[in-house]
């Protein structure tokens, strides 16, 4: 037999029950994250970047969800749809890290389940803890069956406002040293092989540049 897909019809005696209600409290987003939530966390070269996100297969609950936050004065993204083996999910993002600092305070009491990994990623925001060390958290959780996910290694030892200046000025270091240095074929390789097979982070292998620019 084929499985139904969304809400049954309208003459159904159980239509009413499909009908999303308006959100109007913070512990009904909290209670919906904890469930059908997620903090996502993406290694970039000098910062983390956290999103919030909410997931459905059903769009007009996260409308539900959306247009509570909107009344808030929480600006999300457009809903996007997954395209899953078994039909599509619909999902609501939050990636302003000013907003999703502003989220987390609202759910961050009413919160169970999630409630470490939202901890974490405020920590972080708030520049309380460092990248590497936010991601140590992280791990603790996976290893503690506490949060889904690989466990990974950040190398990025500054804190969120660290890590954009820092990326600010290696950038502009970047573009001056393009022009007076030329790193041989040799050093690249060396750099390449690093990277890859050490696992070096970024920061060593722009030590390591630095250092041959000193030395010619």
């Amino acid at each position: 037999m084929k499985r139904r897909e969304g809400p049954p019809n309208r003459g159904s005696p159980y239509a009413n029950a499909y009908t999303p209600k308006d959100y109007n409290s913070w512990r009904q987003v909290a209670g919906y994250f904890d469930g059908d939530g997620a903090v996502y966390v993406s290694i970039k070269k000098f910062v983390l970047k956290i999103r919030l996100c909410f997931y459905d297969v059903w769009r007009p609950q996260l409308e539900a969800i959306r247009d509570f936050m909107i009344s808030k004065g929480v600006k999300t993204r457009r809903l996007a749809v997954q395209r899953r083996k078994l039909g599509e999910v619909s999902y609501l993002t939050i990636g302003d890290p000013v907003y999703i600092q502003a989220v987390i305070r609202k759910i961050l009491p009413f919160s169970c389940k999630k409630r470490g990994d939202l901890l974490v990623a405020l920590e972080y925001l708030d520049n309380k803890v460092t990248a590497d060390e936010a991601i140590q958290k992280l791990n603790e959780l996976i290893k503690d069956n506490r949060r889904s996910g690989y466990v990974r290694k950040a190398r990025i030892p500054y804190t969120r406002s660290e890590g954009i200046l820092e990326g600010r000025r290696f950038g502009a270091a970047a573009g001056a040293r393009a022009v007076m240095v030329r790193v041989p074929d040799s050093v690249q390789e060396e750099i390449r092989i690093d990277r890859r097979e050490h696992r070096s982070s970024l920061r060593e292998l722009h030590l390591k540049i630095r250092l041959y620019s000193a030395r010619y």
